[in-house]
C-alpha cells in the first residue's frame, strides 16, 4: 500500500511540475504574442502616421489647386473685361476716325 501511495505522490509531483511547465510555456507564448501584437500596433501606428502625412499633403495640394483655379478664373474674367474695354475703346477710336 505504501508503494502505491509513493507512486501516487510521484505522479502528483510530476503532474504539478508538468502544470508549472505548461504555465511557463503559456506565459511565454502570451508574452511572445503580446510582443508580436505590440509590434503590429507600432507598425499600424507608423502606417497611420504615413497615411496622415499623405492625407494632409493631398489636402494641401487640393487647396493649392483650388487657389490656382480661382486665380485662373479671376484672370480670365480680367482678360474678358480688358477685351470688352478694348472693344469699346476701339469703337470710340473708330468713331473719332470717322469724324475726322
Amino acid at each position: 500500500m505504501t508503494h502505491t501511495l509513493f507512486n501516487e505522490m510521484i505522479i502528483l509531483e510530476r503532474q504539478l511540475r508538468l502544470h508549472a511547465i505548461q504555465d511557463k510555456i503559456s506565459e511565454a507564448y502570451l508574452r511572445t504574442k503580446r510582443e508580436e501584437l505590440f509590434g503590429w500596433i507600432i507598425d499600424l501606428e507608423r502606417i497611420q502616421t504615413c497615411l496622415n502625412y499623405y492625407r494632409d499633403y493631398e489636402k494641401e495640394a487640393n487647396c493649392r489647386i483650388e487657389d490656382a483655379l480661382t486665380d485662373n478664373a479671376k484672370l480670365r474674367y480680367e482678360v474678358s473685361e480688358l477685351k470688352r474695354q478694348n472693344a469699346e475703346m476701339q469703337k470710340i477710336i473708330d468713331g473719332w476716325g470717322q469724324l475726322l
